[in-house]
């Protein structure tokens, strides 16, 4: 049985595990536990982590940190009246947390001892808290507070911030708050999915000598808002025109239904609101996330029943969208379950996340459930996905079964695109793919070119030209030069945006501007559609630059979120 520590003054409870993370967080006065109302979730509390690494270089060739965890012992603890002693230790390092509470204060000492060689070490502290929308984060900028509100939306939202010498706040809705303060962190990081928010950031990679130590202080204590900020009035949010003239003609959102069940009638407020703000079509991932006649295994308990995906179909359809189904193929098969029906139909048992394509099982079992999807959507088009089969820096997924691994990787793929493009043609159906496997990170030196282990790109001069790519790319660069390969190679190609980086949305569309590709984009989200879980930010920015990508960044995001809240408000009220 786990046992849990407690330490308390007249004003402040907190409650601490046997790893050391803080479950608890406790304001007497007000009745307020940050943590998680009282209750020791899951992934709560502070986490303190340390890291050792080397130092290396990224995908562009820039220097970077390439650090892993310090995976400790289970602790010492001693409790001394308002204070707890934690002691970790694995071979030469020795971590040590002292907590202490002095009046309404509390206090988090870290210290890292190194009795070994000297290593690139690492400390990093995140606060994982129950933060609901409205909550304020203001972090030391200088001679002024950076003010970030939590928006009601998390999906991959990550803020990097600067760190300055100061109080960190955080302010509920509520007008109650706690600041903390941190004595030696480079960087803060705020990252939100949900009402779940991580506050927190790590000091600098730094070579710990024999005998030497890292150290990093904690300090916190509760306030209120009236001590700190005053709330800023929200604007209501305007709905804006949809260009007569936009430059893609078709404006794709990327919504997956494998990921859990939704609510439909909140999706179909979520539906009717992007359409609003400028798509014209949705590609639907179905996956594992549909109770299928030919093969039931593959269905979850919460998987939608074929009434009720015609039902969203219709709704679709009636909002005048375009409908893409999407199944996942070759890789990503925890999508789709098919390990359920037949072990032998993926690649390694033990990592059923690429199918064999030696099995003739696999292609009867595939067929079946791509035509009762086919059935109910009649689709011009179909994704099948066919991304990060093989990431360019991880060991073999693929040609690894004894009949599959006399072949070299690049006929794998292309045989495999061959064989579904065929099926899909017999039916006059246009086949997708993403684009990240036909290319080599080596060319291109941007990230998302997967392509590299065993060659795979090649298998771009073995497939069909009518194969539409979705070429996606995820971070900044000033271009994107997979359009033109693309593009020079004979296929049609729509830039697949980040659901995370609003400059890169607004870079990759300008950039497909300036070369002339304009026939369609996506914006992917890779969240199951509740607004909670939405990239909303991103996504209200790409349905903008989408039909003019010379938008100005900056007001987008201001009336990205004013439609959060609207959206939000509006499912909520």
């Amino acid at each position: 049985m786990e046992r849990n520590y407690k330490i308390q003054s007249g004003k402040v409870v907190v409650e601490i595990d046997e790893d050391g993370n803080i479950i608890k967080l406790f304001d007497r006065e007000k009745k307020i536990d940050f943590v998680g109302g009282g209750k020791a979730h899951s992934g709560r509390g502070l986490k303190i982590w340390v890291k050792e690494g080397k130092l290396g270089r990224d995908p562009q060739g820039k220097l970077s940190h390439k650090f892993s965890n310090v995976t400790f012992k289970k602790p010492i603890i001693r409790v001394d009246g308002s204070s707890v002693h934690m002691v970790k230790t694995k071979e030469a390092d020795t971590l040590k947390i002292d907590y202490s509470i002095e009046d309404d204060r509390f206090k988090i000492l870290v210290e890292l001892q190194n009795t070994g060689k000297r290593k690139l070490k690492q400390l990093e502290f995140f606060f994982s808290w129950d933060v609901p929308p409205g909550t304020n984060i203001l972090i030391p900028g200088g001679k002024r507070y950076l003010n970030y509100v939590i928006p009601p939306f998390g999906r991959c939202v990550t803020k990097n911030l600067p760190f300055k010498k100061g109080f960190l706040y955080i302010i509920r809705k509520d007008g109650n708050g706690i600041k903390i303060e941190f004595s030696d962190l480079v960087l803060y990081v705020i990252y939100h999915r949900g009402h779940m928010c991580m506050v927190g950031g790590y000091t600098d990679g730094k070579m710990v000598e024999k005998d030497k130590s890292l150290k990093e202080l904690i300090s916190m204590s509760f306030c209120s808002r009236k001590n700190v900020y005053s709330p800023v009035a929200k604007k209501e949010f305007i709905f804006p025109e949809i260009s007569k003239d936009p430059w893609f003609e078709k404006r794709f959102i990327h919504l997956i239904l494998y990921g859990g069940r939704v609510d439909l009638g909140q999706f179909f407020t979520i539906l009717e609101n992007l359409r609003k703000i400028g798509y014209n079509g949705v590609i639907l991932g179905i996956g594992k996330g549909m109770k299928y006649e030919s093969y039931p295994q593959v269905a979850e308990k919460w998987s939608y029943t074929k009434n009720e995906m015609k039902e969203i179909r219709n709704y679709i359809k009636n909002l005048g969208m375009e409908i893409i189904p999407e199944f996942p193929t070759l890789g990503h098969q925890n999508d789709t379950n098919l390990i359920k029906i037949d072990r032998s139909i993926v690649e390694d048992p033990n990592n059923p996340f690429v199918y064999c394509t030696s099995n003739p099982k696999t292609y009867q079992v595939i067929f079946s459930l791509l035509s009762e999807i086919i059935e109910i959507f009649n689709p011009q088009y179909f994704h099948l996905t066919h991304d990060e089969v093989q990431h360019w820096f991880s060991e073999k997924r693929m040609g690894i079964c004894e009949k599959c691994k006399r072949k070299k990787l690049w006929e794998i793929y292309s045989e495999d695109v061959n064989r579904l493009h065929n099926f899909l043609k017999s039916q006059n159906i246009r086949m997708t793919l993403w684009g990240d496997m036909l290319l080599d990170h080596r060319k291109f030196k941007i990230c998302n070119c997967n392509g590299t282990i065993g060659n795979i790109y090649k298998a771009i001069d073995l497939i069909p030209k009518d194969v539409l790519i979705f070429d996606w790319h995820y971070h900044y660069y000033k271009s994107y030069p997979s359009l033109r390969y693309f593009r020079n190679k004979g296929f049609e190609v729509f830039p697949g945006m980040s659901f995370f980086k609003p400059k890169a949305i607004a870079s990759f569309s300008r950039y497909s501007k300036k070369i002339g590709i304009n026939k369609g984009a996506i914006e992917t989200t890779w969240a199951i559609p509740t607004v909670e879980e939405l990239p909303l930010e991103p996504i209200f920015i790409a349905s903008q630059i989408f039909q003019n990508p010379d938008y100005n960044l900056g007001k987008l995001k201001s009336q990205a979120y004013q439609f959060a809240y609207y959206l939000y408000n509006k499912i909520n009220r």
